[in-house]
């Protein structure tokens, strides 16, 4: 899509209100974008993209751009808790290779599955994200044996895959697992965030690598990965986060996640509703 065209001018505030929604979400809610950005890109795709990408490839897209949109700002997140010192690297070893192998497996099977199929992953991943949202529970009983290899290793490999299939960083299942095996909660969070970076950068190359070149009809692409969207969406997302963080602390939070939780319901109910119809 030429930066000139009038496609890209109708495709440009999209892109950058998204960017802006989802950073004022991850800072308001402290959940990540991706169960946002894949729904958007796919359909964003689906109107503006119809003459440049088959539409077997349009979820694919939309999982590789959402997975390259994360680096950055996990990135940034990440360098800031590791100047503080926050992060359990112990932890970290014991997640952070199984997780690359899960992500690996993950692209495997997303090479292998079309756009409907992935659509139904997503969908199911958007009501097991939703009801982590919904039921989820403070503190418990500490279970450090989750971090030998034994545990941690086949934990982390599924975590791995499933954040593949449904583009999304990992820090829903990976911080309530960290504090499960008895990481507190501001080091869980700090190691979430660097374990997301495990996560989304080999899961972006890999998006670029398995590309179907044949069905993507025009530049701007490198592979799976939009490159005109992950231009526009991140910068607004990274100047949005700050003025959600500031809002969390003047709104009810707790009853915008039940919100939040709800939107990501319908979302997954119009998806597996097109993926099964």
């Amino acid at each position: 899509m030429d930066i000139f065209s009038l496609d890209f001018l109708m495709v440009f505030p999209f892109f950058v209100g998204l960017g802006c929604f989802v950073g004022f979400i991850a800072g308001l809610l402290g959940v990540g974008g991706g169960a946002i950005l894949v729904p958007a890109l796919y359909y964003i795709g689906q109107h503006f993209y119809a003459g440049q990408l088959a539409p077997e490839v349009l979820m694919h897209t939309a999982l590789g751009t959402a997975m390259a949109i994360i680096i950055p700002t996990g990135l940034s997140s990440s360098r800031a808790q590791i100047k503080r010192g926050a992060v359990d690297w112990d932890a970290f070893r014991a997640l952070a290779p199984a997780l690359v192998a899960g992500v690996v497996f993950g692209i495997f099977v997303v090479s292998g599955l079309k756009s409907a199929q992935l659509q139904l992953i997503f969908a199911i991943g958007l009501y097991f994200l939703s009801a982590l949202i919904f039921f989820k529970k403070e503190g418990g009983v500490a279970h450090p044996v989750m971090l030998r290899w034994f545990w941690a290793s086949p934990s982390s490999a599924l975590i791995g895959i499933f954040s593949t299939l449904v583009g999304i960083g990992g820090a829903t299942l990976n911080v309530p697992y960290l504090s499960r095996a008895g990481v507190s909660l501001h080091r869980a969070i700090a190691t979430s965030s660097v374990l997301g970076v495990v996560i989304s950068v080999p899961a972006a190359i890999g998006f670029m690598v398995i590309g179907d070149y044949s069905n993507i009809g025009s530049s701007g692409f490198i592979g799976f990965v939009n490159v005109v969207a992950w231009g526009l969406i991140f910068p607004f997302s990274v100047l949005c986060a700050p003025l959600g963080v500031r809002a969390s602390h003047a709104m009810p939070v707790k009853k915008l996640k039940t919100v939040f939780a709800s939107l990501l319901i319908l979302i997954a109910s119009k998806m597996l509703f097109e993926a099964l119809g």
